[in-house]
């Protein structure tokens, strides 16, 4: 298996191995079984941060039956990152208008990236001005760098089209209204509140 970005995969190659390293593809790595599970480990380092590749498969591995297929899988490529804990519940969203949602992203945001939440990130959306569909996902809102801080960058998201109860994926795309790369998903979901805040409660023990 492989990834690329080069729009079709490698079909007239028979052996089961690609050693190509840049920005557009990766090595090809063999899978393995891990109890129930098949793993691969993909050497992802030479591939653009927020781009979307697609997953190449040759099922016979090193026999010469068959050749690299696109399996329609897509995966994009992030490095790690998280809601910053600037303030308490980060994680939890009020379905409101004018939520913000703090990523700490020390590679690859900027002020030119977006975000919305989404039960499913657009791999094809590419000028990072998503439009908000009812309980599907909020409109993109830009990133701004939180105050006091280098890695910490905030949005501004209307979150009162959403589901109260449902997790929503933090959907990026790294150079917003620019071309070259596509929204993706994070790794990174919010949670939507279906209760308002009381304050503190106290409870008999």
């Amino acid at each position: 298996m492989y990834l690329t970005s080069e729009g079709r995969c490698d079909d007239l190659q028979y052996e089961g191995s690609q050693t190509i390293s840049n920005s557009s593809r990766t090595p090809s790595a063999v899978a393995f079984q891990d109890g129930r599970e098949l793993k691969i480990n993909i050497d992802a380092s030479s591939l653009v941060v927020g781009g979307t590749y697609q997953v190449c498969v040759d099922t016979d591995g090193f026999r010469d039956s068959n050749a690299f297929g696109n399996t329609g899988v897509n995966m994009y490529v992030a490095r790690p990152m998280s809601i910053a804990n600037t303030r308490p519940l980060a994680g939890t969203l009020s379905r409101q208008a004018n939520q913000m949602v703090t990523l700490d992203c020390a590679f690859g945001c900027s002020a030119n990236s977006t975000i919305y939440l989404a039960l499913t990130c657009d791999f094809q959306s590419f000028d990072g001005a998503k439009a908000a569909i009812p309980a599907q996902n909020t409109a993109s809102a830009p990133l701004a760098l939180h105050p006091g801080s280098t890695s910490y960058w905030d949005a501004i998201l209307d979150v009162s089209g959403l589901t109260p109860g449902t997790h929503y994926i933090v959907c990026l795309d790294m150079d917003g209204t620019q071309l070259d790369l596509g929204s993706g998903n994070s790794g990174i979901s919010v949670y939507v509140t279906p209760f308002t805040s009381l304050g503190q409660i106290a409870v008999p023990p």
